[in-house]
């Protein structure tokens, strides 16, 4: 169901922009692999039955990704000491409770 919205999505937002994108997805992905490939079968389709409807000199490149090859959020943690304290104890009321953070920070290790 996700993947038909994605798909939905991505195709009016190239029927609106009037160009045939160059498609690149991820590999390793089966979802990417099957929406670029449900893309193109859909872009084939439309731009034989109105060729005078698409931008073909354009050079516009499709990337599709997928979330869970993130190589971004393991870096948005908080590298502050109050941060690294706050990740691995616990800070509440901007106090650090030792009594349970340190259990919790020998399970954690």
């Amino acid at each position: 169901m996700n993947l038909k919205r994605i798909f939905d999505g991505l195709l009016s937002v190239v029927f609106s922009l009037r160009k045939v994108p160059t498609i690149r997805y991820l590999v390793n992905s089966d979802a990417c692999m099957s929406l670029a490939d449900m893309l193109t079968i859909k872009l084939k389709e439309e731009s034989k039955e109105n060729p005078s409807d698409f931008d073909r000199e354009s050079k516009c490149l499709l990337i599709i990704t997928d979330r869970r090859e993130d190589p971004i959020s393991p870096l948005l943690n908080q590298w502050t000491y109050q941060g690294m304290v706050h990740e691995l104890i616990g800070i509440n009321n901007n106090r650090v409770d030792l009594k349970n953070g340190l259990n919790a920070l020998n399970q954690k290790f």
